[in-house]
């Protein structure tokens, strides 16, 4: 009783600030095409980033790999200025460049004073539309890739999580984003890979801090050189399911088990949102076991961790869950996992639905917390859709969301073909046959 009401005055306090918590982009299209997104917020610190859909989702056969090598070609020499010049002048004004990869999208971003504006919208637009991409640079971002990826894939998660993408999806998104050491990449092939995709129907400019007229007014300034027209097509996702098995030494095993989820910001995707914390695996204080059936089942076993994941994209999405610990463990924290996931169609309480819709609406805002964060979701927003849903729309979103809704999504997820990923001793690890699903 003491609990119950604890969370229902917490919920009556906290709940309305997290809703009130909103960040809308405005957005419009230049006169040559690109799409533009700016939120005008009051503070000294501005941010530019350009959103391009050529994520590893868009290559082929061909060219897997080429997405990993066009990122790290970020700020290579143009045809304006060297390498050199674009970091010397970027520490001169206090500024900071990244590029980052992912299934759907390139983004190169900069960080920096927002009065130095028409500078970044000036050396972005000149990074997209007239890098060299020299040969002799490709070399040396060839060798920079392959050990990239080889520390990236020693890291069992992230093993675990490529393969089970590729499981799931085969192409398109189960391409992983780290180039293989053997990719056949070549120069030629990634400048074909930038005219295909590097077009302004394919491009997003998003901006934190700054007025809209002033940016789109730059953009359309500084990025008349990009192509006109549309992107090579990319074939729609199709989900296939699945097991990947991979042998490694060691005592720790890991092990996914993943379901066909939905399109990122669809109602079916916000269902999964709230089923994903209904069963938790997260801990919400350091040094408490946590509140769900999973942390329990975890904290009586050293070393041992279950997590639940809803990753979404454009149009499909992965719902499951991870479980990491002794290689002789992971097949019975799984099965805990799998009996919350089966009591989750039809046994859900109330208290455990305020906590798990209060947690969903805490990520979703989380989302839009950083510049760089905002920029991303907004970017790809815009690339899928055409329009930017702010985090107050999403929170209303899963407030519509019903213990009927979570459970009827549940039995969904059961529904689907499964695909698995595991890590360890595969003589040990669970099958996802074994699982009684």
């Amino acid at each position: 009783m003491l609990q119950s009401a604890f969370t229902k005055k917490t919920a009556s306090v906290v709940l309305p600030l997290i809703q009130k918590a909103s960040y809308s982009a405005v957005s419009t299209a230049t006169s040559n095409g690109i799409r533009v997104a700016t939120l005008p917020e009051q503070s000294p610190v501005a941010s530019l980033s350009v959103v391009v859909g050529a994520g590893s989702r868009a290559e082929d056969s061909s060219n897997l790999g080429v997405a990993h090598h066009l990122k790290n070609f970020g700020f290579k020499n143009t045809n304006k200025r060297s390498a050199l010049r674009i970091t010397r002048e970027a520490e001169l004004q206090g500024a900071f460049l990244t590029t980052s990869l992912g299934r759907e999208s390139l983004v190169y971003s900069a960080e920096f004073l927002r009065e130095d504006l028409p500078y970044f919208v000036e050396l972005l637009g000149e990074v997209v539309a007239d890098t060299k991409y020299e040969n002799y640079e490709f070399k040396d971002i060839h060798k920079t890739v392959v050990q990239e990826s080889k520390i990236a894939l020693a890291n069992p998660e992230v093993a675990v999580i490529e393969a089970l993408h590729s499981t799931a999806f085969r192409s398109g998104l189960g391409n992983s984003i780290y180039a293989s050491p053997a990719s056949k990449v070549s120069c030629e092939s990634l400048k074909a890979f930038v005219g295909q995709k590097f077009v302004d129907s394919n491009i997003a400019v998003v901006a934190n801090g700054v007025e809209q007229e002033q940016v789109a007014e730059l953009v359309s300034k500084y990025f008349s050189d990009i192509a006109n027209g549309s992107a090579s097509a990319t074939a729609p996702s199709k989900y296939f399911g699945g097991e990947a098995r991979i042998e490694a030494s060691g005592e720790t095993g890991h092990f996914a088990l993943a379901f066909e989820g939905a399109p990122i910001f669809s109602d079916e995707f916000a269902k999964l949102q709230v089923l994903r914390h209904l069963l938790g695996g997260e801990k919400r204080a350091k040094w408490a076991v946590g509140g769900s059936a999973l942390t329990e089942a975890a904290s009586k076993i050293s070393g041992a961790s279950i997590a639940t994941f809803n990753t979404g994209y454009s149009d499909a999405g992965l719902f499951g869950i991870y479980v990491q610990g002794p290689n002789a463990s992971v097949s019975e924290l799984t099965k805990v996992a799998v009996d919350q996931l089966k009591k989750a169609t039809e046994n859900i309480s109330e208290e455990e639905f305020q906590r798990a819709v209060a947690q969903a609406k805490y990520a979703t805002v989380s989302l839009y917390e950083t510049r760089l964060g905002r920029a991303e979701v907004y970017g790809n927003q815009l690339l899928a859709s055409g329009k930017s849903f702010s985090s107050a729309e999403l929170v209303q979103q899963i407030e519509k969301i019903s213990v009927k809704d979570v459970q009827n999504v549940a039995a969904k997820v059961l529904k689907s073909k499964t695909s698995s990923a595991a890590h360890g001793n595969v003589y040990t690890l669970p099958y996802a046959d074994s699982l009684n699903l």
